[in-house]
């Protein structure tokens, strides 16, 4: 599919020699220029209900090189925006923390069970919906193979880094 790129044309006449030029000079609207997924909803806020979960969601958690890094603030969550948007194909991902306090917006996902409803609100306002379809506990820097995946099913992954590391996978709810 080929986009409309839209522009400005502005003309400047100038001199050179004893010539007088004239030249278009474009001005490229770049919002124009991105992609559809730079367009894409980002997540603003986690819920959990079953384990009372209600977190904001840092809308940036890569470092420069594309590592997943957590938000400084123990009740946030991070979402890791080189991957895919939820609701896209792949594998969004989200993560937090664990403490032995209970205070971390993930302290608790390792109760999480399958059937357990998690919702995503979106800047756009919407609100998508996740079944968990399952939850692990990794020893150590262990993960799910298809973990980052950029295609297939919508899927949703939540990480909780602690002692051992926590991830549940959950697949996108129809919109009703």
């Amino acid at each position: 599919m080929i986009k409309k790129v839209l522009a400005t044309v502005v003309v400047i006449a100038f001199a050179v020699g004893s010539a007088a030029m004239v030249a278009p000079l474009f001005f490229l609207r770049p919002e124009k220029l991105r992609s559809d997924a730079a367009h894409a909803p980002a997540p603003t806020r986690l819920r959990i209900p079953s384990i009372g979960v209600d977190a904001p969601v840092e809308p940036d958690t890569a470092t420069a090189t594309g590592a997943l890094t957590l938000p400084g603030d123990l009740t946030w969550v991070g979402w890791y925006s080189q991957g895919v948007h939820p609701g896209q194909a792949g594998d969004a991902v989200i993560a937090g923390r664990v403490d032995a306090s209970g205070v971390a917006a993930l302290a608790r996902l390792g109760e999480v069970r399958p059937g357990s409803r998690i919702d995503v609100e979106m800047t756009d306002g919407a609100t998508l919906t996740f079944e968990v379809a399952r939850a692990e506990s990794y020893a150590g820097n262990r993960q799910p193979a298809d973990l980052f995946a950029r295609s297939g099913t919508p899927r949703l992954s939540l990480i909780a880094s602690g002692r051992s590391r926590v991830v549940v996978e959950a697949t996108l709810r129809p919109a009703r």
